[in-house]
């Protein structure tokens, strides 16, 4: 069972939940699904007082089944849920499921409780929608004569009212409103109360049904949102989304598809067909390494090997893929796997009898599931790295990360799995830099002292060099001492995450020797796994020429990469993603993608973040106001949806209606001139112009509007846009 987490940690705790493992064989897909492993937050509440409740990280199919066992003698005695996570405020009556106290929400949920829609309907409606969700029927449900059941639907990720920029209550009414117009508008009303929480299980004795549908998160689902139903009744646009192959579904991601690209210096015919083969989907590990062996027989010296491999890998698409990089570790090592080509004999000698290991079955359940301390990154046993160009803003990242996880408050918006005690090395700035930095993070997310002493430990090397490896005259080796001394320091302060920033201070190798920083990654990893701890080691990146930098441009070798089990590069907002989203000063904020992700599914999309300032009042008088230091805070991009209904769609195309409005986005008639008045919006404020183009945008994909060839006044062509019922 799941312990106490969030803000929620003084709450009083219900009685345990039993959860089965979801068992069954997953039928053959596309794409594998996550259905099985990507939890959701449930709060369980003990019954309508809302005063003691319990916060779960679950998946769907093990919630069904907890719904499926839940029984009682009467309606009144069963439990409620939410997928929601409330805070510690109390109500009046001591209740803690307010309005008010919400906190974070991981998903939306709906009652139909009228009888029109049948359960078997709204499974059929979901299901060809493809969208994630769990059905129930409820404790007053009657098959064919009473038909009364809920319907939960989880988000790709929780929301939180500080990273969103649109009040949390419209926020979750927005998406229950695509929910509702999938099931015409047939939600109870109720439904979007930001705080109702909902009865599950059955009385001992009825009928009861549960069912789970695999499918897109409803978040990711733009196309859902024409057809929304509100709770007032209003629409948008008359077009039901659903579409299983619409924009953002699986099936309608691009297919991996062969490259014929060429490499330098062309491809010798023998090669051709192990090259055909990467190229045409084969695993790249084992087609790299065939090709390696071919090479290294013909008599290829192992540089130009290296070279030629290299080459191939940039020109092949196969290899641009961050899930075919993950699947090998590093060129050189390919050399050194096809060297028993030759003929040679090598002169190392085993540590120990080798011999194979026999299997002996083990009840799945009985394998200790994977220790995630902060969401699929930072993982017990294992190394992560973040990689980034000077500036970006990973340290400040990093840190915030630390004193999240130090607090077990969701700062950035992502909960921690529990409350870490977390070390944050420094190898370049003192210790009073770091310092700053972390009161300018407690001052800006409103953190106490309290809250932080003995759960938060920050270092310099300055102060406290830690070089675990060096170069020698024979060549490079593990300072074994530094490694004892760590690890027992690890130890000794029951440290759980520990954070090594940047790379190159701990260690004086050579960055373009692979062979040699492998040999430090891989010593990272073990201190990692005797010390029951996860390591995050923060790297530079190379020069990009301009271009956005991935986790394959870490600077030197590749075995950082290699080693890791999970990667992140940071990359700033480009001015043009500035004017897109509206913001009047781009290089505040950065964005973060995972890279590699092996021991998890890879998340959607990017997250966001800003970097703001934050004074630290420590100047000496008034023209000395003291130091002002960058927080990083979380930042999503700007929805053109929000705060957006179906009543203001109908006010904007009333205006459209009323003249001839046109495409292009630079002419004085443009259709973004009658939306904006209609909304209330200024064209002459960035962001009032981002979002007006973005809904213009989206309601012509959606096919609420559309583009006409018409002549103008001139009799010229140009394209015009118009109300599609008009058109």
């Amino acid at each position: 069972m799941d312990e106490w987490t969030g803000r929620a940690a003084a709450v009083p705790v219900v009685e345990d939940v039993e959860f089965v493992p979801f068992e069954g064989p997953a039928e053959e897909s596309e794409e594998v699904s996550d259905l099985d492993t990507r939890k959701i937050t449930v709060t369980f509440i003990k019954d309508e007082t809302g005063q003691d409740m319990r916060r779960v990280d679950m998946t769907l199919p093990q919630l069904a089944e907890h719904i499926r066992k839940q029984a009682a003698a009467s309606k009144m005695e069963l439990p409620w849920l939410k997928l929601a996570l409330f805070g510690n405020k109390r109500s009046e009556n001591s209740s803690l499921r307010t309005n008010t106290n919400v906190v974070q929400i991981s998903g939306v949920e709906g009652d139909h409780d009228s009888g029109e829609l049948s359960f078997d309907e709204a499974v059929a409606r979901i299901r060809q929608a493809n969208i994630r969700a769990l059905l129930y029927t409820s404790a007053s449900h009657v098959p064919g004569t009473k038909e009364r059941w809920r319907i939960l639907v989880p988000l790709s990720k929780a929301r939180e009212p500080e990273i969103c920029p649109r009040p949390l209550p419209d926020l979750r009414a927005k998406y229950l409103a695509r929910v509702n117009g999938l099931l015409d508008g047939k939600l109870a009303g109720e439904s979007f109360t930001l705080a109702q929480g909902y009865l599950y299980g059955h009385v001992e004795g009825n009928e009861y049904r549960v069912e789970v549908l695999d499918g897109d998160f409803l978040d990711l689902r733009d196309d859902t949102y024409a057809g929304s139903i509100f709770k007032d009744g209003s629409r948008v646009g008359n077009k039901a989304g659903g579409n299983p192959n619409g924009p953002g579904s699986r099936r309608a991601r691009e297919q991996y598809r062969s490259s014929g690209d060429d490499t330098e210096g062309g491809k010798p015919a023998d090669w051709q067909p192990l090259i055909g083969n990467i190229l045409a989907g084969e695993p790249l590990h084992t087609s790299l390494r065939d090709l390696a062996a071919k090479l290294v027989t013909s008599g290829t010296s192992a540089g130009t090997v290296v070279n030629l491999l290299r080459a191939l890998m940039e020109s092949s698409s196969a290899a641009r893929d961050v899930r075919w990089m993950a699947r090998f570790s590093s060129i050189p090592e390919l050399v050194d796997s096809a060297e028993q080509f030759r003929g040679g004999e090598g002169t190392a000698e085993p540590a120990g009898p080798v011999r194979a290991t026999p299997y002996v079955w083990r009840d799945p359940r009985d394998i200790p599931k994977r220790e995630f301390l902060y969401g699929t990154h930072l993982i017990r046993k294992f190394g992560s790295a973040k990689f980034a160009a000077g500036g970006v803003g990973k340290s400040a990242l990093a840190l915030t990360e630390a004193i999240a996880m130090a607090t077990n408050r969701p700062l950035l918006g992502i909960a921690p799995r529990r409350r870490c005690r977390v070390w944050y090395w420094n190898g370049e700035d003192p210790r009073e830099e770091t310092e700053r930095r972390i009161a300018a993070i407690c001052l800006h997310h409103g953190i106490t002292r309290e809250e932080i002493e003995g759960w938060l430990f920050y270092d310099s090397g300055r102060d406290q060099p830690i070089v675990i490896a060096e170069q020698t005259k024979t060549g490079s080796v593990i300072a074994k001492p530094v490694v004892r001394a760590l690890v027992k320091a690890i130890l000794d302060d029951k440290i759980d995450v520990l954070t090594v920033d940047p790379f190159v201070s701990c260690h004086r190798i050579v960055e373009n020797d692979n062979p040699a920083m492998d040999m430090v990654a891989k010593q990272w990893t073990a201190i990692a796994d005797e010390t029951n701890t996860a390591i995050e080691l923060i790297h530079h990146t190379k020069k990009t020429g301009g271009a956005e930098a991935t986790v394959e441009d870490g600077r030197g070798a590749v075995a950082l990469l290699a080693a890791v089990r999970s990667a992140q590069v940071l990359n700033k907002m480009t001015p043009d993603e500035g004017a897109k989203a509206g913001v009047d000063n781009h290089r505040q904020y950065f964005k973060v993608e995972n890279g590699k992700a092996n021991l998890a599914p890879p998340p959607e999309g990017k997250d966001w973040y800003r970097i703001v300032g934050v004074p630290l009042g420590n100047g000496n008088g008034l023209l000395d106001t003291g130091d002002n230091v960058g927080a990083v805070t979380a930042w999503q991009w700007p929805d053109p949806l929000d705060g957006v209904t179906g009543s203001d769609f109908e006010a904007a195309a009333q205006a459209i209606r009323a003249n001839k409005w046109r495409e292009n986005v630079q002419s004085t008639d443009w259709v973004g001139v009658p939306v904006a008045r209609a909304l209330g919006l200024s064209l002459a404020d960035t962001a009032d112009k981002a979002k007006v183009k973005g809904l213009v945008k989206i309601w012509i994909g959606t096919g609420n509007l559309v583009v006409v060839e018409e002549l103008d006044e001139k009799r010229m062509p140009r394209k015009f846009v118009q109300v599609a019922d008009a058109a």
